[in-house]
């Protein structure tokens, strides 16, 4: 025992020297790594940490939910051109870090942030960081007050809802979001233009940045937005409407009068939608019905004012379109006992190929065709030249379009020379009457040479027409017409050539609703005026003074057009042509005086050139080339007769 002892001691005392040694190698290990590090640290000291924007600190990737990237908007610093492109932060993709909120950033109180750009007055709304007036100074209204583009469905909405609102597919996000009082910043940046920055954020998430920069002498503004939850991007379009502007009173009477139609459109075509036939929201993305293959712009439109979406250039000029838009109905009681109106909203939000949010470009502005045609990608078809005529339906449309637009030009050159938009109408309808003249000319003195010569048949056609007036039945009816034809071929009579002298009027028509189009869509010619009473050449004669004079004129036309004929079928078809110009006159007093004026010009003239007609075919006449020997005789006598 005693030796198993001392063995036990002797282990003992040897594990206890072992245990020391370890100990003095192990804390050596630990003091050698601590120098190690602290010689790091200070040849190698780690970045400064990152900040957000002001309430706002950076953690790293892979946090847990409610951490996410976030940045401010992406800038705008090309003045006039196009928003830079979105940085990654901005986008959510491809980030080594997140931004997760960390103080409450809200307003105090409510304020109201006027930018002027010279062409536009435009007075932004902190809460809900939208834009609540909206007015242009070079058009006015009834009340003689600069044109505002801001409906006012929008204060009667409910909830009110305002141009520039975000929407997102989050209904609680959306309310808070309208009743954020947004901080705040205006600048100006180089070239002249007007940024307003906007920031808000609920502190426990919810944060929403919207840049606007709008540009000077122009009718454009870039918006840049942002919207995140706990840190994540959230998809957010945003909006104009409901409704656009308010059309004047008596642009009202116009049957072309719409309060806000949605267009969404291409360079390929244009689909434009009446609020009526929206009931409830319908998103339209990747195209449109017509077969455009992606949707270029989107927005609402009234007679003569738009305001519509495209997404901003990216680098190389290129665009690839707009995600998707969103028509959202509104029905809106004007005032306690009217009737409901339908108003439309229109969202929209623009991505790049990847899906990365891209600034959006928004034209607020007159749907001036040069202007809209600088725009690209089909914007000058906002002008809509080949709106559906009254009479003649959608199926000549595109031909009277074409027609309306080469006169829209011709008298915008015109307007050039003289600048009195009157004249120039005068001038254009000169110059289609003239181009025009060997035509009516021609077709006068056809119907002219069909008269006399029906006149020196008549007592044949009377005998032949006695002689199966006892017989009853379709076969001698069949017989007497054979034989009038027959009669009509041995003459050389075209029974149908009574009716070129309506060729003249014919060819007319189409210029006459090609004519209406320009002056019911081309916003030069809207409050335009021309002399003394007429103070607005695209609406009615207020004193109802030149569609008497067009009456006047077109009867004195017609009554010097007729010749002096017996047959009692011939003189009832010519009083029923002299109901032609009450039918006129009743169908121009409501229409534009501008149309109206057009109409009077082409019978002063027509006049004239009757009078020179009449000359010519009494010369021609003297002489009728076809006719047979006894039919010559029998002219020539009642010729002298007279």
């Amino acid at each position: 025992m005693d030796g198993y002892a001392v063995a036990t001691l002797s282990a003992a005392a040897a594990t206890t020297r072992c245990a020391e040694t370890m100990e003095k190698r192990t804390l050596l290990a630990v003091t050698l790594a601590l120098l190690i590090l602290l010689v790091w640290s200070v040849l190698f000291p780690p970045p400064p940490p990152q900040k957000g924007p002001a309430g706002h600190e950076t953690v790293p990737s892979g946090s847990p939910p409610g951490a996410g990237a976030t940045s401010s908007p992406p800038g705008l610093d090309r003045p006039g051109g196009s928003p830079a492109s979105p940085s990654k932060g901005a986008s959510g993709a491809g980030n080594d870090s997140v931004v997760v909120p960390k103080e409450k950033i809200e307003a105090a109180s409510e304020e109201r942030i006027t930018v002027d750009t010279g062409l536009a007055e435009v007075v932004l709304f902190n809460r809900g960081g939208r834009v609540v007036s909206w007015s242009l100074r070079k058009y006015t209204d009834d009340a003689g007050r600069p044109y505002q583009l801001v409906s006012p469905a929008s204060a009667k909405a409910t909830p009110p809802t305002y141009p520039l609102e975000l929407l997102t597919d989050d209904e609680a996000i959306n309310r808070s979001l309208a009743a954020a009082l947004f901080v705040s910043r205006q600048e100006t940046v180089s070239g002249g233009d007007r940024r307003v920055s906007l920031r808000w954020s609920d502190g426990k998430g919810l944060e929403a940045e919207k840049t606007l920069t709008f540009h000077t002498g122009t009718y454009f503004c870039d918006i840049a937005i942002s919207v995140r939850t706990g840190g994540h991007p959230v998809k957010a379009s945003v909006l104009w409407g409901p409704g656009i502007g308010g059309a004047l009173q008596q642009q009202r009477t116009s049957s072309f009068d719409y309060l806000g139609r949605a267009v969404i459109g291409s360079e390929a075509a244009v689909e434009r939608i009446p609020a009526r036939s929206v009931t409830s929201p319908r998103r339209v993305e990747g195209g449109l019905a017509e077969g455009a293959g992606r949707i270029d712009w989107a927005g609402l439109e009234e007679q003569y004012f738009a305001a519509f979406f495209l997404p901003a250039e990216g680098s190389g000029g290129t665009t690839t379109g707009l995600e998707a838009a969103t028509l959202c109905p509104f029905e809106i009681l004007p005032a306690p006992g009217e009737k409901l109106e339908k108003h439309l909203a229109v969202a929209v939000r623009a991505v790049d190929g990847s899906g990365v949010a891209r600034p959006l470009r928004l034209y607020a502005g007159p749907k001036e065709y040069e202007r809209l045609k600088a725009v690209g990608y089909g914007a000058q078809q906002l002008v809509y030249f080949a709106q559906p005529a009254p009479l003649i339906g959608s199926i000549l449309g595109p031909v009277i379009g074409l027609l309306a637009q080469g006169l829209y030009l011709c008298l915008r050159w015109l307007y050039g020379l003289v600048p009195n938009w009157g004249v120039s109408i005068i001038l254009l309808t000169a110059g289609i009457k003239l181009a025009f003249y060997p035509i009516t000319q021609r077709s006068f003195v056809k119907m002219r040479r069909w008269q006399q010569r029906m006149q020196v048949l008549q007592p044949r056609v009377k005998a032949i027409q006695e002689r199966y007036r006892k017989l009853k039945g379709a076969e001698a009816r069949q017989k007497m017409n054979q034989e009038v034809m027959e009669l009509y071929r041995k003459e050389g009579i075209n029974p149908m050539a009574g009716m070129s002298g309506c060729l003249p009027m014919l060819i007319q028509l189409p210029f006459l609703y090609a004519m209406y189009n320009v002056l019911t869509v081309s916003i030069e010619l809207r409050r335009a005026p021309f002399l003394g009473w007429i103070k607005d050449l695209a609406t009615k004669d207020p004193y109802y003074v030149t569609p008497v004079l067009m009456g006047a004129t077109m009867f004195l036309q017609q009554k010097m057009a007729m010749t002096k004929i017996t047959d009692p079928q011939q003189r009832a078809q010519q009083k029923m042509m002299m109901l032609m110009p009450v039918m006129f006159t009743a169908m121009f007093l409501n229409l534009p005086s501008g149309l109206t004026l057009y109409w009077f010009v082409s019978n002063l003239l027509q006049i004239g050139q009757q009078a020179l007609i009449n000359r010519q075919a009494d010369r021609l006449l003297a002489a009728p080339q076809g006719a047979s020997k006894d039919s010559l005789g029998r002219l020539k006598t009642q010729q002298a007769d007279r």
